[in-house]
């Protein structure tokens, strides 16, 4: 398992690296506009209604699936599959019924400083799009049974065939017909469906026509999962909210604020979920075996985990906000403009890094125990914090208060998690934990000081891109060196604590 973690992490890096490519070429050939925050909204809109149906029933689905296979044998559990299988297609067609129905009113919620032109393009792009919804359901369901099969890598791949086809397709719309944009939407996420699929036949998955609303496990998820789709819900209205604010602070204010988060979630995406979907069926198993103990060492392990990569990749992002964006983005009709409001958010994003993945993390542990109630009212506090500061911090900080927003809430978020959970399971070695992070901090901030200073002082000698790369070398040397100096374990070691742990005998079980 630590091969397949380590192996996940590299994946994860290069289709992260194939994400950005794909935004630098859309920066590129159509910049921080009107015709890009139409094509993300219109991607956006079936990505985050379907999310609230996909998340919620894939986050049941793992630990239901796991304890029907237990309790009543594999026969189950392959009818359970078949029949949330049909659910989340039934669901699919009535959203995209309504979407077709609805795509201007739809439109507006999204982004309500959308008018003219701009609007009427965006309607055909989101009715386009909303075809994809079905391949956005199935690529849930596929994805859960895979990790349950203990096949990672194949998921994690998914990432590559999208972009690829996405890039290909802003290339060419930029010079025939940029509703290729949408078409290629659609298109890039049928390819994930497809490479999932035949994957997951290989490991025995069949469908079925056919819906059982009676079926005493199909019942049990729908009520697990309905707390967990209003989660789910108030996530993406957070990022609603943000959006429809951003339309109207600034023209390509919806296209900063999603360069900004693409980078922002290059670091916690390469680590939060290498790590979670690993761990998560195993924590689910645990809890549904009772091996409470045995659950708390694996979540403390992957919390340090996240936390000794997270810290120095949260301070250098701070630090190099504006280095970045220009570097990655900063070309064609990408302008000065566009660079500073992306920087800017990217700044303030990078405060709230931590938060997102502790969120995550925390989430996945009130999931495993089927306690899909306590995320939802997280949530729902989450989103009353954020709308509150959006209309507290944008009329001082612009696009970077919508950022700044969404970090506090989401630190906030956490920590309210973390309490909830230590009130569930008992201590999980909070303490050790504050220990470990106040360390792994202040070794991050020295590093990304001196990063800082080496590229200033590089920068007189040597173009912006190698002042970066000397700067951030020195940096990881010098960081590594400092968690060895401190006793802070490295990643090798971190590794190795978490993964080599196995289920534990009867007497780790809770009291």
């Amino acid at each position: 398992m630590k091969k397949t973690v380590v192996l996940l992490m590299i994946i994860t890096v290069f289709s992260k690296i194939l994400g950005f490519l794909r935004d630098v070429f859309l920066s590129f050939f159509y910049g921080a506009s009107n015709m890009s925050d139409i094509f993300l909204i219109s991607i956006m809109i079936p990505t985050v209604i379907f999310a609230l149906v996909g998340n919620a029933i894939t986050t049941g689905f793992i630990p239901m699936y796991t304890r029907i296979e237990a309790e009543e044998g594999s026969s189950s559990s392959k009818i359970f599959t078949k029949q949330v299988t049909n659910g989340v297609l039934l669901v699919g067609s009535i959203v995209i019924g309504i979407g077709m129905a609805f795509t201007e009113p739809l439109v507006k919620i999204f982004a309500s400083g959308f008018r003219g032109e701009t609007l009427e393009t965006a309607i055909i792009f989101t009715r386009i799009s909303l075809i994809g919804i079905y391949f956005h359901g199935m690529v849930f369901i596929l994805t859960a049974y895979l990790q349950l099969k203990n096949v990672f890598i194949i998921p994690a791949l998914i990432g590559f065939p999208a972009n690829i086809v996405l890039m290909i397709t802003i290339y060419i719309s930029s010079f025939v017909n940029v509703y290729l944009l949408a078409i290629g939407s659609v298109l890039s996420v049928f390819l994930q469906f497809l490479l999932l699929l035949v994957f997951a036949l290989k490991k025995g998955f069949r469908f079925q026509v056919g819906l059982h609303l009676r079926n005493g496990n199909l019942q049990k998820l729908m009520i697990i999962t309905f707390p967990a789709m209003i989660g789910s819900g108030i996530d993406q209205v957070n990022v609603l909210v943000d959006r429809t604010m951003a339309s109207w602070i600034s023209v390509g204010g919806i296209s900063a604020l999603n360069y900004a988060e693409t980078l922002n979630l290059f670091a916690a995406g390469i680590i939060t979920t290498s790590i979670i979907s690993v761990l998560y069926p195993k924590i689910s198993t645990l809890a549904s075996l009772g091996y409470t103990e045995a659950l708390k060492d694996t979540l403390s392990g992957g919390i340090r985990m996240i936390s000794i990569c997270i810290f120095p990749a949260m301070t250098m992002f701070m630090a190099f906000s504006e280095v970045f964006v220009s570097l990655l983005y900063g070309r064609g009709q990408f302008d000065q403009t566009a660079i500073h409001l992306t920087s800017t958010s990217l700044f303030y994003y990078s405060i709230g890094m931590t938060g997102y993945c502790l969120h995550k993390i925390l989430s996945n542990v009130f999931f495993a125990f089927q306690d899909t109630k306590t995320p939802m009212y997280t949530g729902g506090l989450v989103l009353l914090a954020n709308v509150v500061l959006n209309i507290l911090l944008s009329p001082f900080l612009g696009i970077g208060g919508l950022a700044l927003a969404t970090s506090i809430s989401s630190l906030g978020g956490a920590f309210f998690l973390g309490y909830r959970l230590k009130k569930t399971i008992g201590d999980f070695g909070i303490c050790e934990l504050k220990r470990f992070s106040l360390k792994t901090m202040a070794v991050s901030l020295t590093t990304t000081v001196v990063a800082k200073g080496l590229y200033l002082w590089f920068l007189d000698y040597f173009h912006m891109f190698f002042s970066l790369f000397f700067s951030l070398t020195v940096a990881a040397l010098l960081y590594a060196g400092l968690l060895h100096l401190f006793r802070i374990y490295d990643l090798k070691g971190l590794l190795s604590e978490l993964l080599r742990r196995e289920m534990q005998p009867e007497e780790n079980k809770a009291s």
